[in-house]
This record gives C-alpha cells, structure tokens and sequence, in this order.
C-alpha cells in the first residue's frame, strides 16, 4: 500500500517487540530530551493541524482489537539497573479506559479493582469510599427529606426516620432551630 511505513517483518522469529526513538536504548536523561510526536501542524492563515490517531492493532473476524496500554517506570532502588515498566492506564478495544486498572469493567474505571466506575451514559456505577468536601448531588432522589438506605441498598428520601433507625417514625416539620427525628 502506498503512504505507509513499515518497520519490521511479517516473519514471527523477527518480529519487533521494543522500539527506541531518540538516543538509542539508554542514556543519561537531561532536561529537553525527551521524544514529542507530533501530527501536521496547520501553515496559513486559520488552518487547522492535524488529528494524530495512535492505534492497537486491528483484529480479523470476531476477534478483539488490540488494546493500548500505557507505562511508566517506577522509582527504585539507586543503581544502574533500568527498572520495570508497570501499566498506569488501559484502553480496551471496547472502549472501556482504567486509570491503575488493566481489565476496566465501565466506560471509565479508577483502581485496581473496579472501585469507581462511571458508565456509558456518564453516571457513577460504582463508588467505593466517597468522600467529599463538597455538595454530592444524587439524580435518584427527588423528594426534600432524610436521606435512607432501603434493603436492596438503593438511596431514598423520607420526611420521618423510621423507628428502625432509632427515630419515632413521626411526619413533623422542625421550626427554626428545633430538631425532629
């Protein structure tokens, strides 16, 4: 095919497994050194650059798409040895994107084992551990009152706490400064 260029070779025992660009495998890092990729830039007046698409690999019939994994090398001990590289993110052929996690369940997963996760239509699925300094505003819950757990563990309002809950299950509206419960 034209416009393409191919490194490496259709021949599995010289297959390329690692790529260095810039100074070789290794050297001493100094400020300004690292490798930026860029795509077209515009030139004219008001012209756009261009997009820069980085690709898994394209799977044949029913089989998935190569994923693309991100890494980074962790701090180790002093010494000359080149540490491991250890994935920090993972994008799945079916879209789903972890940050610290390799098999993300949802659309957007954070942690190793799928503790928050925000779904296709952008809503929260999973939350392990929320905290907040802020407002947390909940779509679900449409009446004004006391925030419940029910059974199934689904969030919902009240005007009274039942007597379950230590509360006296009365419906009374606090004047300022009162307290019902």
């Amino acid at each position: 095919a034209s416009n393409q260029l191919v490194i490496g070779s259709a021949d599995a025992s010289g297959s390329i497994t690692d790529a260095y660009f810039g100074q070789g495998v290794t050297k001493a890092f100094t400020a300004g050194s690292g490798i930026t990729l860029n795509a077209t830039g515009g030139s004219g007046t008001d012209n756009a650059g261009a997009p820069l698409t980085i690709a898994g690999g394209k799977a044949t019939g029913n089989a998935v798409g190569g994923s693309l994994i991100f890494q980074t090398s962790d701090a180790g001990s002093t010494g000359t040895t080149l540490q491991s590289l250890t994935t920090k993110a993972t994008l799945l052929a079916s879209g789903n994107f972890g940050i610290g996690d390799t098999t993300p369940a949802a659309l957007f997963t954070v942690g190793n084992t799928d503790l928050f996760q925000v779904n296709s239509s952008g809503a929260i699925a999973a939350a392990t551990g929320i905290t907040s300094s802020g407002t947390i505003t909940f779509s679900g819950l449409s009446t004004a009152g006391i925030v419940t757990n029910t059974a199934g563990g689904v969030l919902g309002t009240t005007v009274s706490v039942p007597i379950a809950n230590g509360g006296t299950n009365a419906n009374l509206t606090a004047s300022n400064g009162g307290i019902f419960y």
